[in-house]
């Protein structure tokens, strides 16, 4: 991963879905994210006794979700950023056509249509399968973490809820 970039935008996310799901640890959230993101082993911890991050257990009588958070948002936003590249570089091939055809004086499509049509938006929409499969991730990493079932659910609809009701907007 773009280090600066996405160790933002994990930060910017997990922020938002720490407000949703734990919002004592707000506070709180600062620190932990940087000991998050100074530990270059950040290991999701697991319940057979692996690595915990940043030294916070399960075990422990309250377990920190900012770091389970923030975990999770690391391996969403990787998947994501396969996602969104995947569909940027196939609208990229059919945008950079329509300039070609242009700078050849091309005024229309093959097709008939508006060669200008073709690069008019490249803004992308997750499906429902893609959002389906962030909160598995999510969901996954919480309950490898340690937490219930039902603690991982709350957290990775937290999730869907930062995003997905933005994209429907």
């Amino acid at each position: 991963m773009d280090t600066d970039v996405n160790e933002l935008l994990v930060r910017d996310i997990s922020r938002v879905v720490v407000a949703r799901v734990a919002p004592a640890e707000n506070a709180s959230f600062r620190v932990v994210s940087d000991a998050y993101f100074a530990n270059a082993n950040r290991r999701v911890p697991s319940r057979d006794g692996g690595t915990e991050p940043l030294g916070w257990g399960v075990g422990e009588a309250v377990t920190l979700l900012t770091p389970i958070v923030l975990t999770a948002m690391t391996e969403a936003i990787q998947y994501l950023l396969v996602e969104i590249a995947r569909t940027a570089v196939s609208r990229g091939r059919v945008a950079a056509a329509g300039t070609i055809r242009r700078l050849f004086g091309l005024d229309r499509h093959p097709d008939g249509g508006d060669p200008s049509a073709e690069t008019a938006d490249l803004a992308v929409e997750l499906t429902d399968h893609q959002w389906a499969a962030v909160r598995r991730i999510v969901v996954d990493v919480a309950q490898r973490s340690g937490l219930s079932e039902d603690k991982a659910a709350l957290i990775g609809d937290a999730v869907l809820g930062a995003g997905h009701n933005q994209d429907k907007r």
